[in-house]
C-alpha cells in the first residue's frame, strides 16, 4: 500500500507505505499517521508498481480510522506501529493486491526483504518504481551499538519491540527518518521518506505470498555502507492487532 496525504486524490503527496492484513485495515507506523509538513494520513493506494502509472490502475481507498499503538510517544521510537481502516472493503482482484500473514514466531527469519517507494539513496529522489532489497539480520549486541541511547530511544535498542536489518557490505537499506551521527533527529524534508511503514518480510509457503516479520520504523543515513535500519517486530504486537482487526 501507498499512503496519501492532502485533501483530495489530484493534490494528495504519496509519501508512506503501509501492508494489507484484512479487507479493511492496513499495517504502517505510528510516525506515518501525520507529518508536520503534509499533515494526516487520508488515502491509501492499492495494486501499484509505480508512481508515475495513471491513477485510473490504483485502488484508491479514503482512511476512515487511524489507530496508533497505545504505548507510542511522538518523537520517541519505541512502539512505532499503527493500523489503518479503510472506508471500503478492498477488492483483491489481482495478485498485487492481496494481504500478507503476519509473523506469529518469536524468532525472525536471518533474510528478510524490505518493500517501498523511498528514496534510492541518501539525499536522493523518491523511487518511481516499488523497490525491494534483501537484509540481513544484526545481532542484538551489534544493534544495541548502532542504537544507543539518546534522548528520543532512552532504553536503547529494544530487542523485545524492535529489529535490527542490514547489509555490512552493500550500501542497501530503507529511507526511514533517521538519526544523524550525534543522534539528533532530523525533520529536514522529507521528513517521511517513503519507505517508512513499508514491510520488512519473508515469502511465504502457505495461505499467503508474504509473511510481514516487521514495521519500517528508523534509521540512519540510508542506502551507506553497514548501514542498517530498525524495524517495528510484528510478532510482539499480535495481542493487539488481533483485537482490532479480528475480534
Amino acid at each position: 500500500a501507498l499512503l496519501g496525504y492532502g485533501d483530495s486524490i489530484d493534490t494528495a503527496e504519496w509519501l508512506c507505505g503501509g501492508s494489507i492484513i484484512s479487507k479493511k485495515f492496513v499495517l504502517t507506523a505510528a510516525h506515518c499517521i501525520s507529518s508536520p509538513s503534509v499533515g494526516r494520513v487520508t488515502l491509501a493506494a492499492f495494486g501499484i508498481l509505480k508512481r508515475t502509472d495513471s491513477q485510473y490502475y490504483w485502488q484508491i481507498h479514503n482512511v476512515t480510522r487511524v489507530i496508533p499503538y497505545p504505548g507510542y510517544r511522538a518523537p520517541h521510537k519505541y512502539h512505532d506501529i499503527a493500523l489503518l481502516e479503510m472506508d471500503r472493503d478492498i477488492n483483491f482482484y489481482t495478485d498485487e493486491i492481496k494481504p500478507a500473514c503476519l509473523d506469529v514466531k518469536p524468532e525472525p527469519d536471518f533474510l528478510a526483504e524490505a518493500t517501498g517507494w523511498g528514496a534510492l539513496g541518501h539525499h536522493k529522489e523518491l523511487a518511481d518504481t516499488l523497490q525491494t532489497v534483501t537484509l540481513r539480520k544484526y545481532d542484538t549486541q551489534t544493534c544495541s551499538k548502532l542504537y544507543s541511547k539518546h534522548r528520543h530511544l532512552v532504553k536503547g535498542f529494544d530487542e523485545a519491540t524492535q529489529m535490527c536489518y542490514g547489509d555490512d557490505k552493500d550500501p542497501k537499506d530503507t529511507c526511514q527518518p533517521r538519526l544523524s551521527p550525534y543522534y539528533a533527529c532530523v525533520k529536514s524534508p522529507p521528513y517521511l521518506q517513503g519507505d517508512s511503514g513499508g514491510p520488512l518480510q519473508v515469502k511465504n509457503k502457505e495461505l499467503c505470498l508474504y509473511r510481514v516479520l516487521g514495521v519500517t520504523s528508523y534509521g540512519r543515513q540510508c542506502g551507506q555502507t553497514t548501514g542498517s535500519g530498525i524495524y517495528t517486530r510484528v510478532y510482539h504486537y499480535l495481542p493487539w492487532i488481533e483485537s482490532i482487526v479480528w475480534p
